[in-house]
């Protein structure tokens, strides 16, 4: 299988998860897709090797987690507009994010420098990058001795 290029941002700012539920409580944001099925936005991701559509990445802790610290929606909009990748959100309620790429829009070896050097100039914050990957197997091989 080849996987789809996969991204973790970690931003070096701190995001209460009480406070981004209480936002979150306050608000409209919780109906985002609540036709969501959560068994088949799971489903729609596979094993990583191909992109899901945009409509299923959902994370109802993003807008209010974007009110309480609105750098992390400058971070998530460069990589849309700027870097090119297919999708990116924020991985909980924490202030992490991942950015998944489709093939070969993205310059894996090049982009991660540049982009934590424009953050820290740019936007005034530290973050890390580090790839990773989809973590896949062939049927029946989960579990097997």
């Amino acid at each position: 299988t080849t996987y789809k290029p996969l991204f973790v941002i970690k931003p070096y700012r701190g995001l209460s998860t009480p406070l981004v539920f209480k936002t979150l409580a306050a608000s409209e944001y919780s109906t985002l897709r609540r036709d969501a099925d959560p068994r088949s936005l799971l489903k729609s991701f596979g094993d990583g090797s191909r992109a899901a559509p945009l409509t299923d990445y959902v994370n109802d802790l993003e807008p209010p987690a974007f009110e309480c610290e609105p750098v992390l929606a400058s971070i998530k909009d460069r990589l849309l507009d700027k870097y090119g990748f297919h999708a990116a959100m924020m991985s909980g309620s924490g202030t992490s994010l991942f950015a998944v790429a489709t093939g070969d829009e993205v310059d894996a070896a090049a982009w991660p420098a540049a982009f934590v050097e424009e953050c820290k100039n740019e936007l005034d914050v530290d973050v890390d990058v580090w790839p990773t990957r989809f973590l896949g197997r062939d049927a029946g091989e989960w579990y097997a001795k």
